[in-house]
């Protein structure tokens, strides 16, 4: 009502600056029903990020549940909502869904990362998601008795399908507490009260919860019959130790970028893909169609890598207000009659019909599912005075896949880490930015002249200085008391590193996201005590960290179950 009032309508976007929690669904919803489409936003992204993704979105109204100021001005009208309260707002006569709605309107625009420096947003109608979410749900027997279980952040577009797919079945969501997002033990809790049947997220978040399941002796996962997993490569053990847990369990791989909308390829996984190398990327789901092609544009024989192009219903209609880009990406086909978008992925036919993917054919980068265009955190990052050239890569390390960025200094000493990573958190969100930054005279060459990523994503990073000798009756690395040695041994093994120093802060020994995620985990079942994730920079030492325990009463000699 608030929306019709103020003649939103359509392909109009509707900005949506919220953080976890049901407020999300409730904004989303307003906005279709309105007949306009939505553009979700982070709102633990900086502030800058926000408001360029806003005014690129050419929003007019604002729906938020976190603390707007920044957001108030002249520019578009802000409504803040809280589920667990009535809302302030002038009632309006019409409240009916918008009429005349067509399949190609917008239903969303997602901005991903941009290889110009600034992100880009991705057009999706409400064709192309009913689309996706008719196929998975008659493929996966969805209906009103399943419980989705919403891990995935409201602005990646996993989180559609919980949405549109578990709503459109008469299905639930359940949502983790935001404060509690990171903790697997508590996505258990949640799948244990709320019987949750459906898990959709990346592997790495999969991973953790198989972790924790294990530790807990499957518990939560009695009613659980569908993971499905996307957005990143899924280590080809994982499945099987899935099932190890629950042998009835489904295991589905998924994919496709945000421009095929959600997914446009699917692969069930079973038992005979225990003991290979890798899972295959899969089969092409309804009304879509892929090509493997070869330089000259011609289909690739089976076995014959080629650039992956997608065709069909999925397609988005193009980038927001980007008709060059659009046309960079997107064309028309004349010899197959039909348009095609160009992922940049390298893969291959199988004879049994199923594509394997092989790598990239420019420099963009997949880090815990979100899709990373490396020349745009390099355009920050050589944006700072103290950094004449940039170039970031994909590692992996004990902890999975981080981010490198690997610099020439433009000044005689080179700023710390700790001030990159300040400049760069004022830019960009927390998974852009780069968990180890080495420094070089000069950067690696190929034959060409041309830098040679390939083997800065393979060379080791730096060497870190050693922990400090104890004094005093401290360890070697500095801890005096059981907790802090216990947490110090804890991190190295989250971290895969031999020494943890006692003040080494967590970003900058190369943890992220998904580590925290481990930390916290790990705290809570070492210590019993639960770090919520607003309190991850308080306690982003094995000091201070230490002291959070401590002073939470924690007995560091007994192991919770």
């Amino acid at each position: 009502a608030w929306l019709r009032a103020r003649k939103v309508g359509r392909d109009d976007l509707v900005g949506l600056v919220m953080t976890r929690g049901p407020e999300q669904v409730i904004g989303v919803l307003a906005a279709v029903l309105a007949g306009a489409a939505y553009l979700p936003v982070d709102a633990t992204l900086p502030a800058e990020r926000q408001r360029y993704m806003l005014r690129d979105g050419q929003v007019r109204c604002v729906i938020a549940n976190s603390d707007c100021q920044h957001l108030d001005g002249d520019e578009w009208d802000v409504l803040a909502i809280d589920a667990t309260r009535p809302l302030d707002a002038e009632p309006v006569a019409d409240v009916s869904p918008a009429s005349g709605a067509n399949g190609d309107d917008l239903a969303y625009v997602l901005y991903t990362s941009g290889t110009t420096g600034e992100p880009k947003g991705v057009m999706v109608s409400h064709r192309s998601v009913v689309n996706v979410v008719a196929d998975c749900n008659a493929r996966f027997a969805v209906d009103a008795r399943d419980r989705f279980f919403g891990i995935s952040a409201f602005n990646f577009d996993l989180s559609g399908y919980d949405i549109f797919g578990a709503l459109s079945a008469g299905a639930s969501i359940v949502l983790p507490d935001a404060d509690k997002a990171a903790d697997a033990a508590h996505w258990l809790q949640c799948c244990e009260e709320s019987g949750v049947t459906v898990w959709n997220s990346v592997p790495s978040i999969v991973s953790l919860l198989h972790d924790q399941a294990d530790s807990e002796g499957s518990r939560g996962l009695d009613t659980l019959r569908l993971v499905m997993m996307s957005g990143d490569r899924i280590p080809p053990t994982l499945p099987a130790a899935l099932r190890r847990l629950k042998g009835d369990l489904a295991v589905v791989s998924l994919g496709g970028p945000t421009e095929t909308t959600i997914w446009n390829i699917v692969y069930p996984v079973t038992a005979d893909d225990d003991g290979t190398r890798s899972i295959p990327y899969g089969k092409p789901n309804a009304n879509n169609r892929l090509y493997v092609l070869d330089q000259h544009g011609q289909d690739a024989p089976d076995w014959t890598p080629g650039e992956i192009c997608a065709a069909g219903v999925g397609l988005a209609r193009g980038y927001w207000r980007d008709e060059t880009r659009t046309g960079e990406r997107f064309h028309h086909d004349p010899g197959r009659g039909e348009r095609l978008y160009r992922t940049g992925d390298i893969g291959r036919y199988l004879p049994d019909g199923n594509i394997e993917i092989i790598g990239r054919a420019d420099h963009q980068l997949k880090v815990n599912g979100y899709r990373i265009e490396a020349g745009e955190v390099e355009t920050r990052l050589t944006g700072i005075d103290a950094v004449r050239q940039a170039v970031v890569v994909r590692q992996e390390s004990a902890n999975g896949a981080r981010l490198v960025a690997h610099l020439v200094p433009a000044t005689a000493v080179p700023p710390p880490e700790e001030a990159l990573q300040r400049e760069l958190a004022v830019q960009l969100p927390d998974y852009m930015i780069p968990s180890v930054f080495t420094w070089h005279e000069r950067l690696p060459l190929t034959g060409n002249g041309k830098v040679d990523r390939a083997t800065l994503a393979t060379s080791a990073p730096a060497p870190r200085p050693a922990a400090a000798t104890g004094l005093d009756g401290a360890a070697p690395n500095g801890a005096r008391s059981e907790t802090e040695q216990a947490l110090a041994e804890l991190w190295s093994a989250v971290l895969g590193l031999p020494d943890i120093g006692l003040d080494d802060k967590f970003r900058e020994l190369g943890g992220d996201s998904i580590g925290a995620a481990r930390v916290v985990t790990k705290v809570r079942k070492r210590f019993g005590v639960a770090i919520q994730m607003r309190q991850l920079p308080d306690v982003d030492t094995v000091r201070r960290m230490a002291a959070h325990v401590e002073a939470a009463g924690a007995d560091p000699g007994r192991e919770r179950s």
